[in-house]
């Protein structure tokens, strides 16, 4: 609903007073089902295939999108590609959807940060804060409506009288029904087979979908997982970007 149950700024007041949830940092894969989401809108299948390619994309300077686990060859499907956040795939599809498109879904999700117009998005180049990406992402888990983060439930007088109670209402639809449910079935194998794949020995006895994200050289480290009700976004790294994991 957008109503906010938990949050942490940072670790210790006296040492930064940066408010780390509000302050934008590159975003790494956490952003791929904003494309993905936008490829299944115009029509792709989870279950389509792209070739695992090594390309050059000339036309955006000779550019080339590697692959995290430096492996190339054959192909994967969409859900797979998604769950295992493979980088090739990823750029076919953000060039096939259209920068345009995925900029216009990220602001309907609650994305309010400038997007560079560039296809390098999809792997998270843009600097969007922990506060904006768990907007978007409940709007994926929730069934696919667009929430207001709120902190203030209620306030009451020393009467008891009930001077404000907050009335969340959903917003616009971001996307079709299916288009949502099928990328919550995807972003459920990223937790159970995937890239969070490691996240199930601790025997959180939900049902979670979600997605990891890191960026260059490992500088930052984000998992952002859902359930229906609840959305946890954390971040992990260091305002020092010659600091990495």
């Amino acid at each position: 609903t957008g109503a906010i149950m938990g949050y942490v700024g940072g670790i210790d007041y006296g040492f930064s007073q940066y408010d780390n949830i509000l302050t934008p940092k590159q975003v790494g894969s956490t952003f791929k089902p904003i494309t993905f989401l936008a490829a299944l809108e115009k029509g792709v299948d989870p279950c389509d295939y792209y070739d695992n390619y090594l390309r050059t994309y000339k036309e955006h300077e000779d550019w080339q999108p590697k692959n995290a686990n430096g492996r190339y060859g054959g192909s994967y499907s969409v859900h797979g590609a998604l769950a295992n956040s493979i980088n090739t795939v990823s750029v076919a599809l953000q060039m096939q959807v259209g920068v345009p498109k995925v900029k216009a879904l990220a602001k309907k999700m609650g994305i309010t940060s400038p997007i560079p117009d560039v296809p390098s998005i999809v792997l998270g180049t843009a600097d969007i804060s922990l506060m904006e990406m768990v907007t978007a992402y409940a709007s994926i888990s929730n069934g696919g409506n667009k929430v207001s983060p709120y902190i203030i439930q209620k306030i009451v007088d020393q009467d008891g009288k009930v001077l404000y109670e907050a009335k969340p209402k959903y917003g616009e639809s971001v996307a079709s029904a299916a288009s949502v449910k099928k990328l919550q079935q995807m972003m459920g194998e990223v937790v159970t087979s995937g890239t969070a794949g490691s996240f199930m020995r601790y025997g959180v006895p939900y049902n979670i979908i979600g997605k990891t994200g890191t960026t260059q050289n490992n500088g930052d480290g984000w998992f952002i997982g859902c359930t229906p009700e609840v959305v946890v976004g954390s971040w992990v790294g260091t305002f020092d970007k010659r600091v990495h994991f």
